[in-house]
């Protein structure tokens, strides 16, 4: 069940205002109705705003691993070098990924519990403070809105920073909620022992919520027909309908915190704490798995020619070709727990907890490497500018590119 967020206190005075005048505003309707012996018609519908206004904005990169599908893949070409344009310094580790608007900011959370927009010269539009550390990254609407996750709280935040609306979920959120083309929200919550995909009206209204047997920190994905899909500490992947009803379960062999990707002809690709990468076809049954050497907690990127791309807790980076087998495999010096992003040449992006960013070509080859000061588990985003953002758990968030 969804509560009104009780803080800060101006929130709650606020929407206890917006409620008390609603029921003083029908009871003197229904009273008026009662004199007179009348019975009124139904009001008119509330004009809604089309879908295109509150769909995924159509940016270089909206969400948490670029689309709504959570294929990793930009339309845009990186950058050759790996010059840092600026760093952004925060005062706690970022593990969330950064998201860009149309038109070049920069928006990240951090464990300062603090989420910035910054301008592509790396300079502060406005913070937004909540109450948790954000490790969640944002979803960014069509009209605007930015949706982010933190501890329990979901807030809708408007264009300006300032907040529209804030609704406590069941449970604290370590996934990144996405957004429908018909506007409708998908958070997952942790949940202690079930965790629950909830779907939300752009209002904050719940629509309504399955509940997975284990925790969920896997953030959903959505086909173009509208299917939800994401994993859960129960070792299943779920497949929902846009209603919630559950269309099948894949089991793996142990956790999914990997966020599910969708292909092009609807294969889901993930990957499980059994150390696998699964395809799995629309109607729920195995193509292939495809084992790497540990725990895969990184989100697969689809190339444009199918190729799958994952890190694994073994240290390598594997490009997996369209029928499951290997087309090569980069080894980097530690755990490969951020996801890759492929740029529109097929370079492929990814932090490793070795401190590193690489920039690797579709043959595997290295093209260049970034370091920070600590690891990366933040997933890189490809503005349109060509610059790569990426953030580390030295703090700070760079942009890498001229």
């Amino acid at each position: 069940m969804l509560h009104l967020a009780a803080i800060p206190s101006s929130r709650a005075s606020r929407g206890w205002t917006y409620l008390l005048t609603g029921l003083l505003v029908g009871l003197l309707s229904l009273s008026l109705g009662a004199c007179d012996g009348v019975v009124e018609d139904d009001p008119p519908p509330v004009e809604e705003l089309p879908p295109t206004d509150r769909s995924l904005a159509d940016t270089p990169w909206p969400k948490f691993r670029g689309n709504a599908q959570n294929t990793g893949r930009s339309d845009e070409t990186g950058p050759d070098t790996p010059d840092e344009r600026w760093a952004f310094q925060t005062e706690a580790r970022i593990e969330a990924s950064p998201i860009i608007d149309d038109e070049g900011h920069v928006y990240i959370g951090s464990f300062d519990r603090v989420l910035y927009k910054l301008t592509p010269a790396g300079e502060v539009v406005w913070t937004f403070l909540t109450d948790a550390p954000i490790a969640s990254t944002p979803a960014l609407a069509a009209d605007g809105t930015l949706y982010l996750a933190s501890g329990r709280l979901l807030f809708a935040i408007e264009p300006d920073g300032t907040e529209r609306w804030a609704v406590e979920l069941p449970d604290v959120v370590r996934s990144s909620p996405a957004v429908a083309a018909d506007g409708t929200v998908y958070v997952s919550t942790v949940g202690r022992p079930q965790g629950e995909v909830i779907a939300l009206n752009p209002n904050g209204t719940e629509r309504w919520a399955f509940a997975a047997d284990a925790e969920i920190t896997s953030s959903p994905a959505i086909a173009a027909d509208g299917t939800i899909y994401v994993g859960s500490f129960d070792s299943n992947v779920y497949a929902l309908s846009p209603e919630g009803a559950l269309q099948w379960a894949f089991p793996t062999g142990d956790r999914v915190t990997s966020s599910p990707a969708v292909g092009a002809d609807g294969a889901v690709y993930v990957g499980s704490w059994d150390g696998a990468v699964y395809a799995i076809d629309p109607e729920g049954a195995e193509r292939w798995a495809f084992g790497t050497g540990d725990e895969v907690t990184s989100s697969p990127a689809l190339g444009a020619d199918g190729t799958v791309y994952v890190g694994s807790n073994d240290s390598n980076v594997y490009a997996i070709r369209p029928d499951g087998t290997e087309r090569w495999r980069f080894e980097t010096s530690a755990r490969v727990q951020s996801s890759p992003a492929v740029d529109a040449e097929g370079t492929v992006y990814v932090g490793s907890v070795d401190r590193t960013l690489y920039a690797l070509t579709a043959a595997g080859a290295e093209r260049w490497t970034f370091g920070a000061r600590a690891a990366i588990v933040s997933s890189p985003a490809i503005g349109e500018d060509g610059v790569v953002y990426v953030g580390a758990s030295d703090n700070v968030l760079y942009a890498v590119g001229r």
